[in-house]
């Protein structure tokens, strides 16, 4: 079998791809708005996406307040997941921290969100705290807790 493969591109996000990030954005639950998406690219955030040829694979956004990194959204296409590339990418946001100063990383997930905690445990993130009923559930009123997660940066 002679199929072509084509590497992963990972690189700064523009206002081009807001189209295309949106649209992932909106595959997850309590999607940002387009708007958000956009300002966060104007205010500076460091926002990358991970390409594949012309197809998005996923994407994340960090903001750097003094020493700390703040990984605020990281999502990858449903059809890509369990391929390493959340990992390729939050390995990226983590040095990127550490280049731009921080000396800890912080996000919060969704307590029900299993794959994502497990990938956040390998890659060294500890439970730091709690924010009860913090994320909106698809159906009702009700909310959903988010885990506070906390990495060293400077051990690495």
């Amino acid at each position: 079998m002679n199929e072509k493969i084509i590497p992963l591109e990972l690189r700064a996000m523009t206002p081009a791809d807001l189209p295309a990030i949106y649209e992932l954005e909106l595959l997850g639950e309590d999607p940002w708005s387009k708007g958000i998406l956009r300002d966060c690219i104007i205010v500076g955030y460091d926002c990358w996406v991970l390409m594949n040829g012309q197809a998005l694979e996923g994407f994340a956004i960090m903001s750097l307040l003094v020493d700390e990194c703040h990984i605020l959204n990281l999502r990858i296409r449903p059809q890509s997941q369990r391929r390493g590339y959340g990992k390729q990418l939050l390995r990226h946001l983590l040095l990127r921290g550490k280049v731009l100063g921080a000396h800890s990383a912080f996000l919060e997930v969704r307590a029900s969100n299993t794959p994502a905690r497990m990938l956040y445990q390998q890659m060294g993130f500890q439970e730091v705290g709690l924010r009860r009923e913090y994320y909106p559930l698809a159906v009702g009123n009700e909310r959903e807790d988010a885990i506070i997660l906390s990495k060293d940066l400077t051990d690495e």
